[in-house]
């Protein structure tokens, strides 16, 4: 019974879907269609049956409502095992459906759509479409909702199935996975902020979480995602295994690296960079050690990018993580292992670049690759649009905190921005410092202070509970690591309560602040930097407050 094999074909997304139905056609199969679909494949001289034809009528309600019939899911969800199912398929001269090729209308897009309306989104809102699919996936037919599994499937035919119900069976969990992301996407819209909520895509295992005896779920992707080049499932492992800890750790200087590039750019900061032309990007190298920078620089060239950074923290940094926005030679792999290491070669857990050569590759390598590589080429592009968008969820007990992520960028020329002695402090090289400051304070654990001068990082007190402590944990680091103080300039991720933290800055040698205003005590500080002649820079609380992962 039913040697005839039956195709159902209603896309959106007609890509590639002529050379599909072609090859189906060459492959015995009938292929049966609608609307937009039956036209385009008929044009391009396709035999198709129209749906129309099996369900009673034609469209009807403005073509809304076409392949919403018993006549047709029945088709989809017989038991194809059951010889009763099949009889009565038979007796009432139904079609048996052995696959299913649909997507839906591009909800999200217009969901995402600044322009749109209620009505624009119920008119771009599939029904039939998510009706195919899940009929489709629960009666066991090979069912294919994204375009990019059509060919897949299609070679899977051609080689006589090998696999086929783990084959049929992983389709089904994506079509159904697919579907619940664009229902999702209607109840987040309609709902109006009421309902939130993401169908997560396995990128790869993770042998344990945080801690050895903590189990890992893996690392997933929005689902459907992987557009934004600088996702994680865009970057490619080619050196170890990263574990949890390694993603975050990457994650983290990821919003490092992308802070530092738009300040960079949204502050035309080429005009106090040596030997870069307008609209280029310098070089920078970041260091990191539990997630926060330790080192981080910007340069001309990727040599002095790499030895300044290493230079801000010559401890943290042994056993850390690295990322650059350059690709990784064997010349810059000697200075990452050498430079500074004098009684040992420097090793490292991650280094993550836009390439790694082979030879510097063999050089970072570790026994074991206990050295995670990882690179992604879209580091070398990074530009003012470079900022992670998409909200954040953290776990909190029974549900998710959600937030807008962290996308500021500082923009030294805001009106809203108060600044007090500024003329004193001569621009060039103290803006670009301002500014790298501000860019690793912003993407460290809260309360924050760091120190930076030469255009590197030379001291940060993070995670602190007090301000107090943590100017002087900056302070005290950067002694630690041999850096004269003696014009630097500090950046607060909040205001100061007293001004006895900006005291501790400036008797160490900071000759610049910048930090935000709402203290009650904001005119001692003012007050304070005026006294001691070191300029003040200060960003309301509530637009400029560098709170991170708090």
């Amino acid at each position: 019974m039913n040697e005839q094999k039956n195709a159902l074909i209603s896309v959106y997304n007609k890509d590639g879907i002529v050379e599909f139905a072609s090859g189906l056609i060459y492959l015995g199969w009938k292929i049966f269609s609608s609307g937009g679909t039956a036209k385009k494949l008929v044009e391009s001289g396709i035999e198709v049956t129209d749906i129309a034809t099996i369900v009673g009528g034609n469209a009807i309600l403005g073509h809304r409502v076409v392949t919403i019939s018993r006549e047709l899911h029945a088709g989809l969800l017989a038991n194809k095992l059951s010889e009763s199912d099949m009889h009565e398929l038979q007796d009432l001269a139904l079609n048996c459906f052995d696959l299913v090729c649909v997507d839906c209308y591009p909800l999200k897009e217009e969901a995402k759509n600044p322009n749109s309306t209620l009505d624009s989104v119920i008119e771009k809102t599939d029904i039939g479409g998510p009706l195919m699919i899940r009929s489709g996936a629960k009666g066991n037919r090979i069912t294919i909702c994204d375009s990019r599994d059509r060919m897949v499937v299609l070679k899977w035919l051609q080689t006589d199935c090998p696999d086929e119900e783990d084959f049929i069976n992983a389709l089904a969990a994506k079509a159904e996975a697919y579907v619940a992301d664009y229902v999702m996407t209607s109840a987040m819209y309609r709902g109006g902020g009421k309902y939130y909520g993401f169908v997560g895509e396995k990128i790869c295992d993770l042998r344990y979480g945080e801690n050895p005896w903590q189990k890992s779920y893996g690392l997933f992707k929005t689902f459907g995602g992987g557009d934004d080049p600088l996702s994680l499932c865009n970057f490619q492992v080619i050196a170890g295994q990263f574990g949890h800890v390694n993603w975050l750790d990457l994650d983290r200087m990821l919003q490092t690296m992308t802070h530092i590039i738009a300040g960079y750019h949204k502050n035309n900061l080429w005009k106090n960079m040596h030997q870069l032309n307008p609209g280029q990007s310098p070089y920078v190298a970041i260091g990191a050690k539990h997630g926060n920078p330790c080192g981080a620089s910007i340069s001309s060239t990727p040599e002095r990018a790499l030895m300044d950074m290493l230079d801000g923290n010559l401890t943290s940094i042994f056993g850390g993580a690295i990322m650059t926005n350059f690709v990784i030679t064997q010349d810059l792999a000697e200075i990452i292992r050498n430079y500074n290491s004098e009684k040992t070669k420097r090793i490292l857990d991650v280094v993550v670049a836009p390439g790694i050569d082979e030879e510097a590759k063999q050089l970072l390598r570790r026994k074991n690759d206990s050295c995670k590589m990882a690179i992604n080429p879209a580091l070398l592009d990074l530009d003012i649009d470079c900022l992670d968008k998409e909200p954040i969820f953290r776990k909190v007990r029974g549900g998710n905190l959600v937030q807008q992520n962290y996308d500021l960028i500082l923009d030294l020329d805001a009106d809203y921005i108060s600044k007090y002695g500024i003329t004193k402090m001569p621009y060039g090289q103290d803006l670009v410092n301002l500014v790298l400051a501000w860019a690793v304070c912003a993407t460290s654990n809260s309360n924050t202070i760091v120190l930076v001068k030469n255009k590197m990082l030379i001291g940060a007190g993070v995670g602190q509970m007090d301000r107090l402590e943590c100017c002087d944990l900056a302070v005290r680091r950067a002694q630690n690591a041999g850096h004269d103080i003696l014009g630097s300039v500090a950046c607060s991720d909040s205001f100061f309560p007293f001004s006895d933290g900006p005291a501790k800055l400036i008797d160490a040698g900071v000759e610049a602040i910048f930090t935000t205003s709402g203290s009650v005590k904001d005119q001692d500080t003012i007050d304070l930097c005026s006294e001691r002649n070191v300029p003040l820079l200060m960003i309301p609380n509530t637009i400029g407050r560098m709170f991170y992962g708090h």
